[in-house]
């Protein structure tokens, strides 16, 4: 019985070493691609750079990264496996950098290659650069985990802790494909040696129109989608007070008529972080804090929507909750009346604490 067991524990030993020997020997024989950045060459002719590892021996990483022109990127992928020594590797890709100039053209067929290949996860960040974006990925810019990760978790954190909303690929292409919403996605730069997030890219169809700016990025998400984190600084009076959200929900009221008037309601439980000396109670000062960034907010969020309907881009898709809503909803006819769509906003402030002393 002894022998068995003995003889049974060397099999699974054998058999576990050897896959991992050959799982090790997979890895070896292919370039992993973690990040691609797209620039526009000249007319016709893209440039493909593709961001990749190379493990050492004594767990040492170095990165790489090969760039290629062609006119399309199935072109690029037989160029970039003709360039580099072992066959590119998709599957963990993590980052996909397009310039303004390439977005402004129109990212479809790239996005499309993209969403055909079934070892691509959908999770993949897909952002717009300020500039030519080769540059994220080639420089050194000394970030431990590489250019293409630096970028993913960057964008990742001001989603789960800032005021960026939530995007990838997925979501990407679903607004792509949906009627009465457009296409969003972060907007990056790259200065005095450092990659930080800029604003908002905001899409028709495959092609970048405009930005919303990164002071507007609270607003933009108060109006988009319920978050539990970020913040917003609000004047009052000489002061500059910093409310910090704990949790925004946002719904939609759609009102009848050919053309719909449309009521967006916000509400933010938050605190504000600053602490601030005053001649009245301190349960006055909260009540006066809270009317005026109400005030505020509300102001801010109707110059925003004012700028998307002039610009007629239903990023915020308002097209999408009318259409729940209606039956009779036809997409051509919501494109056309967009603009001319009576949208007011309404914001309800609490307070849960302050940094406020008497």
């Amino acid at each position: 019985m002894k022998k068995s067991s003995s003889l049974m524990f060397l099999c699974c030993f054998l058999l576990l070493t050897t896959s991992c020997v050959k799982d090790k020997k997979i890895i070896d024989e292919i370039q992993i691609t973690q990040g691609i950045a797209v620039d526009k060459s000249d007319e016709k002719n893209y440039r493909f750079t593709s961001f990749y590892p190379i493990h050492n021996e004594g767990d040492k990483t170095e990165y790489k990264t090969v760039s290629v022109l062609g006119d399309s990127t199935k072109e690029a992928r037989i160029q970039l496996n003709e360039a580099t020594q072992k066959p590119i590797f998709s599957g963990k890709l993590s980052t996909l950098l397009f310039s303004y100039k390439v977005a402004e053209n129109g990212i479809n067929e790239m996005i499309d290659t993209l969403q055909r290949d079934p070892t691509i996860g959908r999770d993949v960040i897909v952002a717009v650069t300020k500039g030519k974006s080769g540059p994220y990925l080639i420089n050194d810019l000394g970030f431990n985990q590489g250019n293409a990760r630096y970028i993913y978790d960057l964008i990742k954190n001001n989603q789960e802790a800032g005021n960026l909303p939530t995007t990838d690929l997925h979501q990407f292409l679903f607004m792509y494909f949906s009627e009465g919403k457009e296409p969003i996605l972060p907007y990056v730069i790259l200065t005095e040696g450092n990659i930080r997030l800029a604003g908002l890219a905001l899409f028709k169809k495959d092609k970048v129109k405009s930005i919303v700016s990164r002071d507007d990025l609270f607003l933009f998400r108060a109006m988009y989608e319920d978050f539990k984190t970020g913040s917003y600084q609000v004047k009052f009076k000489d002061e500059k007070l910093m409310l910090q959200n704990v949790a925004s929900k946002v719904n939609y009221d759609i009102g009848k008529g050919q053309v719909p008037s449309v009521k967006i309601n916000i509400r933010i439980k938050g605190y504000i972080s600053e602490e601030v000396n005053g001649d009245l109670p301190i349960s006055d000062q909260i009540k006066q804090y809270k009317k005026e960034m109400e005030k505020q907010i509300e102001h801010d969020c109707q110059e925003l929507l004012a700028k998307l309907q002039e610009e007629n881009l239903d990023s915020l898709g308002i097209g999408e909750q009318v259409r729940m809503r209606r039956r009779d909803w036809k997409n051509k006819e919501w494109k056309e009346m967009y603009k001319d769509v009576s949208i007011q906003v309404n914001c309800d402030v609490e307070i849960l604490h302050s940094g406020i002393v008497s």
